[in-house]
């Protein structure tokens, strides 16, 4: 199956509705399967797929270094975090740069099948040595998308582990959104690093 021709298309227009959905939620609902996995000191820290800014403002109170990556929304007014507009797989607008964080929430499942090598190749290229990256994979239909590629977790990490990219946890959840929880979908978070594992 391939994505529609612009993945992007059912947010474009939409972002005022879609900020304050997003909103709505907070950072420790959606990422407490992974919390435990986070820094416990303050780091660099880079968000890959922002969007309202949500998870970027919450790294950043507390106390982190954030940089924040989106391909459709307006900066947030929080002026601690520098945001970019740019999107994977290429994220030229971080040139030499390394994080000791990158979350990647809900932004896999817009990536064309063909651009996920380049995509985990390019996020493992942004990683400390020992660094930690927390990505989630989306399973299930996406309204407003005509046809969604399905994420196969084994095969997202076969291409995470070519990148070097090793797994330290995995965490299979429902949605915690009810839009998304009438539509049955259902997500897989991963913690990985480029650091040893044993």
């Amino acid at each position: 199956m391939t994505l529609h021709q612009d993945p992007l298309a059912i947010y474009r227009g939409a972002e005022a509705e879609l900020r304050l959905r997003y909103d709505a939620l907070s950072t420790e609902a959606i990422l407490g399967p992974m919390l435990n996995h986070l820094p416990s000191t303050p780091c660099r820290a880079l968000d890959v797929g922002a969007g309202s800014g949500r998870d970027a403002r919450w790294l950043s109170a507390a106390g982190h270094e954030v940089t924040a990556i989106d391909p459709v929304f307006a900066p947030p007014s929080d002026k601690t975090i520098r945001w970019w507009k740019d999107a994977l797989p290429r994220l030229a607008s971080l040139k030499a740069e390394r994080f000791d964080l990158i979350l990647t929430s809900g932004v896999w499942h817009h990536l064309a099948a063909d651009d996920r090598d380049a995509a985990w190749t390019r996020i493992a290229s942004l990683l400390e040595p020992a660094g930690r990256l927390i990505l989630s994979l989306r399973h299930g239909p996406l309204p407003g998308v005509a046809a969604l590629d399905t994420l196969d977790t084994q095969h997202e990490l076969a291409r995470a582990k070519r990148s070097g990219l090793h797994l330290v946890a995995r965490h299979d959840t429902g949605s915690i959104q009810p839009h998304n929880i009438a539509l049955g979908v259902h997500w897989t978070w991963l913690c990985l690093t480029t650091g040893d594992t044993t």
